[in-house]
Formats: C-alpha cells, structure tokens, sequence
C-alpha cells in the first residue's frame, strides 16, 4: 500500500483522518519493528507509541537524530518508508565481487562510536584487517572497508586470504596521519596490489 503513497506535506498525527496514510504507517512499524500496532488506519495510542519509538531508534539521510515527537512529519516520513528491510545487492559475473558486494551489505547500518571518531567496535575490526591499530590514532577507514569486505568474500569462496585475494589491478593504499613515533618512519603506508583475477 505504502508504495502507492507518497508524503503530501501535510503531517499525519493523532487523530488524523487519512485512514490510507495511517494503514501503512502502521504497516511499515510494525514491518520495522516498532509495533505491534493495529492496522485499523485509525491513529491512536497505540500507533502514537510506535511512532515514538521508531523515532528515538532513528536518524534522518544526514544522521541527525529524528524529533520524538509522535507526529509523521515529511522526516519521519522518509526516513520510515526509506528503510531497506532486505537491501538488494547488485550482481557481478565476477565470483569474487559478488561475495564483497554481499559481505559489504552485511555491514549496512556500522556507524563511529561516537560519530566523527574513526572508531567503535566494527570500525577497528576494519582497521586491524589491514594492519592498523586503531588506538594510535584516528585513522580514516573507507580503504580498510573494501579491503575487509574483500578479504571476507575470499574467505567465503575459500580462497587465500590476503593480498593475493584483491581483484586484478586493484590496488589499496592506506596512509595514516603523519605524526611522528620515536622508532617508526614519520606516517605509515600501506599497500597491497592484487594478483587475484576475479574472472577465474
């Protein structure tokens, strides 16, 4: 139902009268799981409390957290019917990019601890799959995520892991901040060329 509506500007609270709006919130709630909320299209207390709690789980695109207000504004609106339950994974004919794109899926919702640290605990698995050690400095990690979803798809395919896992004419460089350790090399980088053909 929720896939022919579309928001109308208008916010949808207690007591609202679109029964049709109401109907597929409470689907996508309890879809989401918020509910259990009865799916009557009729905006109650039982709905206003679903509602509540999908916003203090939630955050909008940007991530900033969600107003727990009880009311479906345009916000909560979005960001309740742009929720993926089960986010589709493009194919390759590529074994190999195949298996990282769906063990790159499985990691959809990671986020910093706390935000803006280049740390948590998913984030420094990331980091030490490539040789970092996350509590010597903040170290960017977009690279180590491919590299980690990577070496995860090799292991799913049984394959070596490592260096000789990348895709053919992939390479991966890390450089880490540039501060100065007494006994190492001022930064630190580290690469990995890959010699894995992903077509065999």
């Amino acid at each position: 139902m929720a896939a022919n509506l579309s928001f109308r500007g208008q916010t949808i609270s207690a007591g609202s009268k679109q029964s049709a709006y109401v109907s597929a919130i409470q689907a996508r709630l309890n879809n989401v799981g918020c509910g259990p909320a009865k799916e009557d299209g009729i905006f109650g207390p039982e709905t206003l409390e679903a509602v509540e709690l999908f916003q203090a789980r939630s955050v909008d695109e940007f991530g900033t957290p969600l107003k727990v207000d009880g009311r479906v504004g345009p916000m909560t609106w979005a960001t309740l019917f742009a929720i993926e339950l089960e986010p589709p994974v493009v194919s390759s004919s590529s074994k190999l990019l195949s298996q990282a794109l769906v063990k790159a899926d499985l990691e959809v919702g990671v986020r910093e601890q706390p935000l803006g640290s280049n740390r948590g605990p998913r984030v420094d698995q990331y980091l030490r799959s490539v040789g970092l050690d996350p509590t010597q400095g903040s170290f960017a990690w977009c690279a180590a995520f491919v590299y980690f979803c990577f070496n995860q798809a090799c292991v799913g395919l049984f394959l070596p892991c490592g260096h000789h896992c990348q895709p053919r004419n992939m390479s991966l460089t890390l450089i880490t901040d540039e501060r100065r350790v007494p006994g190492q090399q001022q930064g630190a980088t580290l690469a990995h060329t890959g010699r894995f053909d992903p077509a065999g």
